[in-house]
């Protein structure tokens, strides 16, 4: 009979897609690639838009407002910063989820903008204003790309962990859009009087003409109220991407508001002479951001820190594990069975070396004897040559 070679166990063959591990790799698809590109176009589209004139009559340019040029810029990195991080291997859902909250933000003052542009007697539309309408196009066609292939139903889970911090970051939230629907400028009605008159409000359906973009200030209102919950409720990455998109849009909306009571406008070259001042509105919604944000990111590393990062959340693979080899020699006690611990200490170091020992090469018969002891007994082994006529003849 032949001899089965003793082989050492295999290497358990990788398996495509994933580390040695056991984490999935994840690879960048086309997609995200092209998502990442449009992101970056609209910023750098975004960026040039605030030099041109954005409404050409009366001439006026977002760089000469600081509160536009602020929240501009915000929108601009935002986009910058959800490319990046669509490119990242690990943060494509932190990366998608910020660009959808961002888009959801900006989406206010660009039907503003263009619900005022329809007007019979509104103004009329300038080079600027052509551009950031086509940053915005490109970030939006960003965010929806990203999400269809990062953002799916699989993707979501509650971890929970942090109920209490999600309750408080809901009341804040809430606080948050009342300070945002209140009036956020006053402006003195002259230096001999001490009446103030307020306004500003996004809500305020007193004009006619704002009923018709109401619809997306309630928007923003809905999404500071209900999103730092969902945020700390759903956690991981997903949560940090709406943190981190929730950071974005507060901060376009406290750009603007700072920028308008402590910038400049000029309209047409020159400087108003009304000066805005800051009222409730503004106060309530940046204390209550603050806040909110505050809480949102406590929230969510309490959740990260909660969730145990077991070994048994690694993928599944369908490599066997390696067998033990059995040698077969010509005698039938050569064969131990793998799971036989009925003989002793003798037994287990005779079966260990029967498994590790060569079989002995053909030569001349002879017949070794070793002598016996009382605490080990060893079986003699008997070797013949090819030539002799039977195997199992011994020396007289």
């Amino acid at each position: 009979m032949t001899d089965v070679p003793i082989s050492p166990p295999s290497t358990p063959a990788a398996v495509p897609g994933s580390t040695g591990s056991g984490e999935p790799v994840l690879r960048n698809s086309a997609a995200l690639i092209v998502a990442a590109t449009l992101a970056f176009v609209g910023a750098a589209i975004t960026v040039g838009g605030l030099f041109p004139d954005y409404w050409d009559a009366p001439s006026f340019a977002l760089i000469d407002d600081t509160g536009s040029l602020a929240r501009t810029a915000v929108f601009a990195g935002a986009l910058v910063v959800g490319g990046v991080l669509l490119l990242a291997r690990r943060s494509t859902p932190i990366g998608s989820a910020m660009l959808v909250v961002v888009i959801a933000f900006a989406l206010q003052p660009r039907v503003h903008d263009i619900m005022t542009l329809a007007e019979v007697d509104g103004p009329r539309a300038g080079t600027g204003f052509s551009l950031i309408t086509a940053g915005f196009v490109l970030g939006f066609f960003a965010a929806v790309l990203s999400a269809v292939v990062a953002l799916r139903p699989r993707s979501w889970s509650v971890l929970g962990g942090a109920r209490p911090l999600a309750v408080l970051a809901s009341l804040f939230g809430f606080a948050a859009a009342v300070g945002y629907a209140m009036n956020p400028f006053s402006v003195e009605l002259g230096r001999s009087s001490s009446l103030d008159v307020s306004g500003g409000s996004p809500l305020d359906a007193s004009d006619p003409t704002s009923a018709r973009y109401l619809w997306a200030a309630v928007l923003v209102v809905v999404l500071l109220a209900v999103l730092p919950p969902i945020a700390v409720s759903v956690g991981g990455r997903i949560g940090s991407g709406l943190g981190l998109g929730l950071l974005f849009g507060m901060g376009g909306i406290a750009a603007v508001r700072l920028g308008a009571i402590y910038g400049s406008i000029e309209v047409a070259g020159r400087r108003p002479a009304v000066d805005l001042e800051g009222a409730e509105g503004t106060w309530t919604f940046l204390a209550a951001a603050g806040a909110v944000l505050v809480v949102t990111w406590f929230g969510l590393a309490a959740g990260g820190m909660r969730r145990p990062r077991a070994a048994g959340m690694r993928p599944v693979t369908s490599v066997p594990p390696p067998e033990e080899h059995v040698v077969v020699g010509d005698d039938s006690s050569a064969i131990v069975d793998a799971g036989d611990t009925s003989g002793g200490d003798s037994d287990t170091a005779e079966t260990e070396r029967a498994r590790v020992e060569p079989m002995p090469s053909a030569g001349p018969a002879t017949t070794d004897r070793e002598t016996s002891t009382p605490e080990t007994s060893t079986p003699e082994t008997t070797t013949w040559s090819a030539s002799e006529s039977e195997p199992g003849a011994r020396e007289e």
